[in-house]
């Protein structure tokens, strides 16, 4: 699989501020640092963009647009983003726990060593995505979309995948045993050693009974 990385820049204005309007721009700079405070914002379009150590936290952006960006170490926790659109966007060491994402629209994302936990991706769009190293447990994929998306070495314990739709979702080298949702997940892609491991936990979810 193959993600297509962002489209930035070679060289980027820095700014030591983040000051943002009720609907905001933000293109072609490189921001250190800041917080949103909470805020709601009816738009914010991010784009060509790096991020380091933003706090947005808690905040609500009804329409949230991200593309061509590289955001690191930045706190998303609990942002209400749903319907969000990203694409070509590399997030790295993202505190997200209880983001919302809901029916969002995510392209050529990769996400690496974020604590994702509780996260919500409910009827989201996944196409061309890579979580490594992420903390998942408890996130929502319920209904989601994911095609071509791969899972490498994260926390997946209660994650819930029921009704999903999987078109080629690599979990090869995560713990599967506590994912939820296998009667939902035609479509995934396991070693024969997870496999063995979820055996009696599908064949519960099947409606199947083993007897010695």
């Amino acid at each position: 699989m193959k993600i297509a990385k962002p489209r930035l820049p070679v060289k980027l204005e820095d700014s030591d501020s983040w000051a943002l309007v009720p609907e905001a721009d933000v293109e072609k700079v490189s921001i250190d640092g800041g917080e949103l405070d909470g805020r709601t914002l009816p738009a914010l379009n991010i784009d060509e963009v790096r991020l380091a150590r933003l706090n947005l936290s808690g905040s609500t952006l009804e329409r949230l647009l991200v593309r061509d960006s590289a955001m690191q170490a930045c706190d998303l926790s609990g942002v209400r983003s749903p319907e969000a659109s990203l694409q070509r966007v590399t997030i790295e060491a993202g505190r997200m726990t209880g983001w919302d994402v809901s029916r969002g629209q995510l392209h050529d994302i990769s996400f690496s060593g974020c604590k994702l936990n509780l996260a919500n991706f409910r009827y989201a769009r996944l196409h061309n995505v890579e979580f490594v190293d992420c903390i998942l447990s408890g996130a929502d994929f319920i209904q989601a979309m994911l095609h071509n998306v791969r899972f490498k070495q994260c926390q997946l314990d209660g994650t819930e995948f029921s009704h999903s739709m999987l078109k080629h979702a690599d979990f090869r080298g995560c713990d599967v045993t506590g994912l939820k949702g296998w009667q939902h997940m035609r479509g995934a892609v396991l070693d024969h050693d997870q496999l063995l491991a979820i055996a009696p936990q599908l064949a519960a979810d099947l409606g199947i009974r083993v007897e010695d």
